[in-house]
């Protein structure tokens, strides 16, 4: 399964237009879209417009997102499967460190994938002043459930991607790069992708 994974946008309709290449040209699974996107209309018409199964969760920069488009879902504190694949999305404004483990119960780390738009404190998380950034619920949940991955975005100075005890860290972050990361399950193969 290919799984593409993006944040950051923030407005940028020809960075947008760029990644809806990419998700042809790779021939990508899933999107995962870690938040800051467009402002709530531009957001709306390019959620109903995607045509591959997208997780998405809210940044910082976003407000009330929705779709109609069945194809993608906003994790709001909660876990979809998909291909055999558990995707936790956690939305850091209104969420309770104790129910990711509560919904995590019982899941096999391997097929566990947490997609957030705030990075874990120490990973990929250092700002612009060289301070971290992160936060440390995401990383002492990675530490005791040891997911495949995390996805995340926020920090655009820190845009990459680490393996650090069993999981693969992505901070997804296009706005400085122009470049989204192309991650093959279950291999963890990873490719950068220009956008």
């Amino acid at each position: 399964m290919k799984v593409l994974c993006v944040s950051d946008v923030h407005g940028e309709k020809k960075l947008w237009k760029s990644v809806e290449l990419a998700i042809v040209k790779h021939k990508v699974d899933v999107l995962i879209n870690c938040g800051d996107f467009m402002d709530k209309a531009d957001a709306k018409k390019a959620l109903d417009g995607i045509k591959t199964k997208t997780f998405f969760v809210s940044g910082n920069w976003d407000s009330n997102l929705n779709t109609d488009n069945d194809n993608v879902t906003l994790l709001k504190n909660m876990m979809e499967v998909h291909n055999g694949y558990c995707f936790l999305g956690v939305d850091s404004r209104f969420f309770i460190p104790d129910e990711m483990y509560r919904i995590t119960k019982g899941i096999d780390s391997k097929k566990l994938i947490l997609v957030t738009h705030e990075p874990p404190y120490g990973i990929l998380d250092l700002a612009l002043f060289g301070n971290n950034a992160g936060m440390l619920e995401f990383r002492e949940f990675d530490e005791v459930k040891k997911p495949a991955m995390h996805v995340f975005g926020h920090i655009h100075e820190s845009a990459g991607c680490v393996s650090y005890k069993k999981t693969l860290y992505v901070n997804a972050s296009v706005a400085e790069t122009k470049k989204a990361f192309l991650v093959t399950l279950p291999s963890m193969d990873v490719k950068e992708v220009k956008l």
